[in-house]
């Protein structure tokens, strides 16, 4: 305890940020109530953008999976992730402020594109998309701080039954800003919204799966299903097979390889 005390600023005391993460997962918790209510009035209000056919089920199933993706699933991950991060690491990266801000961004990007949808104009829809999605990329700009911090302060050695891998993540997630620029502007595009989509699940949703597995079975149930010594080879693996599949998809977007 005292160790992590040593990394903290005065600002940032450990009971000060104790509370951050429930208010994360009550964010999370009411951005799928907005989602889930979303989807339901597209599909079965007269109104609604599907039941109009101003928009096709595949192009709302393709921006919904972006949206929870970015939007409250994400919430709930940087919720569980805020929560034990002082205690894996022995320091807190982040001020409570920045936790506030992603919560509040996340929530409204949320509410803003609940809003779209359930006016059911298609213009305000698109429009209001890409201010949600604006939102959600300015909430991974407010980790960047969190990142740095905890990257250059990051005491790595044999003994971590996760090594590298733990970290890896905050890098690739990162590029989620990119992406919901990308969603924002093209919505109205089915070719971007798969490249979204698949970007979304390649460069953060696998990092951050393998991170989290390796982070419940060898570190908390300590079941080493991946050996100390085989991490980073098969870390690298990982990373590998990711970087081949997000070449493929920006050769299919840009019409280098056949739809097949």
């Amino acid at each position: 305890m005292t160790r992590m005390g040593k990394n903290i600023s005065p600002s940032n005391e450990i009971g000060s940020t104790s509370g951050t993460y429930i208010e994360l997962t009550q964010a999370g918790i009411i951005g799928s109530f907005f989602f889930v209510t979303a989807g339901l009035w597209a599909f079965i209000s007269p109104v609604g953008l599907i039941t109009t056919g101003k928009i096709t089920p595949i192009e709302l199933t393709l921006i919904g999976t972006i949206v929870a993706s970015h939007g409250w699933v994400m919430c709930f991950v940087l919720g569980a992730a805020f929560d034990v991060l002082p205690f894996i690491h022995r320091f807190i990266p982040y001020q409570e402020a920045s936790l506030k801000s992603v919560q509040n961004l996340n929530l409204a990007g949320m509410f803003i594109i609940f809003l779209g949808v359930i006016i059911g104009n298609i213009e305000i829809f698109y429009q209001t998309l890409l201010i949600g999605m604006s939102a959600f990329a300015f909430q991974y700009i407010h980790l960047w701080g969190p990142i740095k911090t905890l990257i250059q302060n990051k005491k790595s050695d044999n003994s971590d039954p996760v090594g590298i891998s733990g970290i890896a993540p905050s890098i690739t997630i990162l590029l989620g800003s990119l992406i919901c620029i990308l969603t924002g502007i093209l919505a109205d595009d089915l070719d971007s919204l798969y490249l979204s989509m698949w970007s979304t699940i390649s460069l953060i949703w696998i990092p951050l799966c393998w991170a989290f597995s390796l982070s419940y079975f060898n570190r908390r149930m300590g079941w080493e299903i991946v050996p100390i010594n085989q991490l980073s080879s098969r870390s690298m693996i990982l990373a590998i097979t990711i970087v081949l599949h997000f070449v493929c998809e920006i050769a299919l977007y840009f019409g280098y390889m056949e739809n097949s």
